[in-house]
C-alpha cells in the first residue's frame, strides 16, 4: 500500500481534543461579538478553527476521496445556511413591510450570494450587518474547499514551502493592498492554517501536540513586530492580516500545549463535546442574530444598569442562552445536511438541563426588562461583528481642534468642550407639563393618521420631557438611523478644516484623489457642496437607484452612476438637495486629513462627549461616506443639537457665522437649516424660529427665543405632502409652551 495513504489512514481517527479546542475558539468568537472587547481579538480563534477544519477535512479526504468530500461538505454547509438565509429574508422582508428604513430591492448578485456564498452575503440596511457580516466565514471556507485538491497535493510534496508561501503572501498582500482586496487576503491568511491542518492529517507535518508548542515564542515576537509596523489603528487584530497571522501562530502553539487537557475534558464529557461538535455550524450561523435580539430586548434593563462589566456579561449570558435554544431547535438540519438521521433536541444528561436553564434565563430577564423603569442612562450599542476596515491605507489622525463659544442664549451649559448628559442639564418635567406635551403629541399623531412618533423637549435648567405615541417608551434608549442628520456632522468637520487653513471654502474641489475619474465636482466649491447649490444630481433620485438600490452600498458605485446623469444646473445657479454632495464632501475630508470620514467624524463627536453615536460604513442602499449611515438615540441627537446650535462648541465663532448664513428662500446653509414658523421683525426682516437639521424620519431644532431644543422622530417619511407644515407647527408649539 502507498506510504502516503498509510499515513493518512493512521490519522483518520477523530481527535476529541481538537473538538474541544474548536469549541473554545468558537466561544471566543462569540465573546468578541457579544462584548466588543478588543482584547478578545488577541486570541486567534479563527486561525485555530481553520486549522481544525483542515485537519478534519484532510482525514476525511483520505477515507472518501477529495472530490466526493468537497460535494459532501458543500451540502453540509449550504443546507443549514439556506435555512438560516430563508429566516433572515423573511425577517428583513417583514421589517420592510412594517416600515423599516433602507428599502427592499436586492440585486441578482446579492440574491446569488445567499444561494452560494462565494462573495459576502449582505442584508438590508435595516439589519445593519448583524445578520450578514459574520457570513464571510462561509465565503473563506468555500474558497478553501474549492482549492482542496491543489492544497492537498502541495502539502504532501512541499509542506514547509507551501506554508511559507501562504505566510509571505499574507504579509506582502497587506503591505501592497492595505485594506483593499480583503477577500483575497482572507484566503492567504486562513489558508495558511487550513493547509497546516491538512499537513498534519496527511503525515507531512508532525502530529499536533506538544511539539507544536515551539510556535508560541516566534508567534509572540512576530505579533509585537507586526503590531508596531503593520498593525491596525483600531487595535482589533482582525483588522490587519499580517498581525492576525502572528497572533494565530502563537494561539495555535498555546492550543497544542492545552491539547492533553482538552482530551481529558472530552473523555469526561464525551456526550456534550460530541453535541457541540455536531452543531458548531449552527451555533456560528445563528449567534450574531441571537446577540442582536438580546441587545434589542434587554435595552431597557441595560439602560438602567449603564455600560459596565455587568451589562456586558448580561448580554453574554442572554445571547449564549438564546443561541443554545436556537441550536437545539434547528440544529437537526446539520444532521440532514450530513446525510445522517436527524437528532432532535438536546441529547445527553448534561445538555438537556442546559436547555432548561437557558429557557429560564431568557424568560426571567425578558420579564425583568418589561418591568424595569428606564432612567436617563443610555444602553450601549455594540459595533457590528466581523466588519473589516475600509479598503484604503490611512495614517493616524491629527487632532481636530474646536473653539468654545457662547450660544445665542448666553451662558454655555456644556462642561468645557463637552456636552453633558441631558439628565444633568435639566430636571424631568412636572406632571402637568408632561401631560400637556403628551396631549399635543397625540393630537399630532392623530392628525397624521395615527403615525408612530416620539419626541424629546429640553429647556436647559427648567425641564426635560420625553414622550411617544404608538411606540414603546423604551425606544428612547434604542439607536435609530440618523440618516441625513449625518450631513450636519460632516459639514462641521469640513468647516473646522477651513478654520485650520487646510482648505478654502470657495476654492474649486478639483479632482479627488480617491475618484480622479469623477469630473462633475472639478469646478464646484466646498461651499456649494455644503449648501446644495452644486447642481449635482442626488444618487438616490436617479433611475439606477430605483432599479437596484442595493448596488449603491459603496460610494464608488454611486458616483459612477451619478456621473452618467447631467447636472441639474451649473454650479452656484440654483438649489437642489443632493446626497451626492456630501459623499463628495466626505471624500474631500478623507483626502484632507488622510483618514476615513467615518473615523474623522467619530473622533470629532468623541471630543465633544458624543462617542455613543455610531458612524457606520456603507451598507446596501446606503453609501454612507459623510452623507448618512450614522446611528444614535434620541438623546444623542438632542445633545448634538445643544453642542452645535445652542452652545456652539463644535466650531469657531467665524465658522458658526458661515454655517448660520442660510439661503433666505431655501432655508439651507453650510451645515445648518432654518425652520418656520417665520416672523417679520420691526425692521421688516424675516426671522426664522429655529435652527437645526433633519433626515427623512427625524429632525432636531433649537429655538433661541425660548432657549429650547426639540427632537422628533417618526415611524415614516416626514416630508411628504402636508408633513413639513405639520412638523413645523407641532415642534414650535412644544418648544414654546
Amino acid at each position: 500500500m502507498n506510504s502516503e495513504v498509510q499515513a493518512d489512514i493512521g490519522r483518520t481517527e477523530r481527535d476529541d481534543g481538537l473538538d474541544v479546542i474548536r469549541a473554545f475558539a468558537l466561544f471566543r468568537v462569540f465573546l468578541w461579538h457579544a462584548t466588543g472587547w478588543v482584547a478578545c481579538t488577541w486570541i486567534g480563534a479563527l486561525p485555530v478553527m481553520f486549522f481544525v477544519s483542515g485537519h478534519l477535512l484532510g482525514a476525511s479526504a483520505a477515507r472518501r476521496g477529495t472530490i466526493p468530500l468537497i460535494y459532501r461538505r458543500f451540502r453540509r454547509i449550504l443546507i443549514p445556511f439556506w435555512v438560516y438565509g430563508v429566516v433572515c429574508w423573511l425577517v428583513m422582508w417583514t421589517a420592510w413591510r412594517l416600515g423599516a428604513s433602507g428599502g427592499f430591492s436586492p440585486s441578482r448578485q446579492q440574491i446569488a450570494s445567499w444561494v452560494l456564498p462565494l462573495t459576502d452575503p449582505q442584508g438590508t440596511a435595516w439589519e445593519a450587518g448583524w445578520l450578514s457580516q459574520p457570513l464571510w466565514y462561509l465565503r473563506v471556507l468555500l474558497w478553501l474547499l474549492l482549492a482542496l485538491p491543489l492544497l492537498r497535493w502541495a502539502m504532501r510534496r512541499l509542506p514547509i514551502m507551501t506554508l511559507i508561501a501562504f505566510a509571505l503572501a499574507t504579509v506582502l498582500a497587506q503591505l501592497r493592498w492595505g485594506n483593499a482586496q480583503w477577500a483575497v487576503q482572507d484566503f492567504f491568511l486562513y489558508g495558511t492554517f487550513f493547509a497546516a491542518g491538512l499537513g498534519v492529517a496527511s503525515g507531512a507535518l508532525p502530529a499536533f501536540g506538544q511539539r507544536w508548542a515551539w510556535l508560541v515564542v516566534p508567534g509572540v515576537v512576530a505579533s509585537f513586530v507586526a503590531s508596531m509596523y503593520v498593525g491596525a489603528e483600531s487595535g482589533v487584530v482582525n483588522d490587519a492580516h499580517a498581525l492576525h497571522l502572528a497572533v494565530g501562530t502563537y494561539t495555535l502553539g498555546v492550543s497544542a500545549l492545552l491539547l492533553p487537557a482538552a482530551r481529558r475534558l472530552a473523555a469526561r464529557a464525551h456526550t456534550v463535546v460530541t453535541f457541540f461538535a455536531r452543531r458548531s455550524l449552527t451555533m456560528y450561523l445563528w449567534h450574531s442574530a441571537a446577540i442582536a435580539v438580546v441587545l434589542h430586548l434587554s435595552s431597557p434593563l441595560r439602560a438602567s444598569i449603564g455600560d459596565n462589566l455587568l451589562s456586558r456579561l448580561l448580554v453574554v449570558v442572554l445571547a449564549a442562552s438564546l443561541t443554545f435554544l436556537i441550536t437545539i431547535t434547528v440544529g437537526w438540519v446539520e444532521d440532514l445536511a450530513g446525510g445522517t438521521r436527524p437528532q432532535f433536541g438536546a441529547p445527553g444528561r448534561w445538555v438537556s438541563p442546559m436547555a432548561v436553564f437557558s429557557s429560564s434565563v431568557i424568560v426571567l430577564v425578558v420579564t425583568s426588562a418589561a418591568l424595569v423603569q428606564v432612567d436617563d442612562k443610555e444602553a450601549f450599542a455594540l459595533p457590528v461583528p466581523s466588519q473589516g476596515p475600509l479598503p484604503a491605507e490611512y495614517q493616524l489622525l491629527p487632532e481636530i481642534t474646536m473653539a468654545i463659544d457662547t450660544g445665542p442664549s448666553g451662558d454655555a451649559i456644556s462642561s468645557g468642550s463637552k456636552v453633558l448628559p441631558l439628565a444633568e442639564l435639566a430636571p424631568a418635567a412636572d406632571l402637568a407639563t408632561a401631560a400637556t406635551f403628551q396631549d399635543r403629541l397625540e393630537e399630532f399623531s392623530r392628525d397624521r393618521g395615527d403615525v408612530g412618533v416620539r419626541a424629546l423637549v429640553i429647556r436647559p435648567g427648567e425641564y426635560l420631557w420625553y414622550g411617544s405615541v404608538g411606540e414603546s417608551a423604551t425606544q428612547r434608549a434604542e439607536p435609530f438611523p440618523l440618516d441625513s442628520n449625518t450631513k450636519s456632522f460632516t459639514a462641521a468637520l469640513l468647516l473646522n478644516a477651513v478654520d485650520e487653513g487646510r482648505i478654502n471654502l470657495d476654492d474649486p474641489v478639483g479632482r479627488l484623489d480617491l475618484a480622479p475619474w469623477y469630473t462633475q465636482a472639478e469646478t464646484v466649491t466646498l461651499r456649494q457642496l455644503l449648501e446644495h447649490s452644486s447642481g449635482i444630481e442626488s444618487y438616490n433620485e436617479i433611475p439606477a437607484y430605483e432599479e437596484d438600490s442595493w448596488a449603491f452600498g459603496r460610494w464608488e458605485h454611486a458616483l459612477r452612476e451619478v456621473a452618467k446623469i447631467p447636472p441639474v444646473f451649473a454650479p452656484g445657479e440654483g438649489f437642489h438637495y443632493s446626497g451626492t454632495n456630501f459623499i463628495l464632501a466626505g471624500l474631500l475630508a478623507q483626502q484632507i486629513y488622510g483618514a476615513p470620514v467615518e473615523t474623522l467624524l467619530t473622533q470629532m463627536l468623541s471630543e465633544i462627549g458624543l462617542d455613543s453615536i455610531d458612524i457606520r460604513t456603507a451598507s446596501p442602499g446606503i453609501p454612507a461616506t459623510g452623507t448618512g449611515g450614522s446611528f444614535g438615540t434620541i438623546d444623542d441627537l438632542a445633545r448634538w443639537g445643544i453642542a452645535m446650535w445652542r452652545d456652539q462648541i463644535v466650531m469657531s465663532a467665524e465658522m458658526y457665522e458661515i454655517s448660520l448664513t442660510v439661503d433666505p428662500k431655501q432655508l439651507y446653509g453650510p451645515g445648518t437649516m432654518a425652520y418656520c414658523p417665520c416672523f417679520t421683525d420691526t425692521s421688516g426682516a424675516t426671522v426664522r424660529s429655529a435652527l437645526g437639521y433633519h433626515s427623512g424620519t427625524s429632525t432636531v431644532r433649537y429655538y433661541p427665543s425660548t432657549d429650547t431644543l426639540m427632537v422628533l422622530h417618526a415611524a415614516e417619511y416626514i416630508w411628504a405632502d402636508g408633513w413639513p407644515e405639520a412638523i413645523d407647527q407641532v415642534m414650535y408649539d412644544l418648544a414654546n409652551q
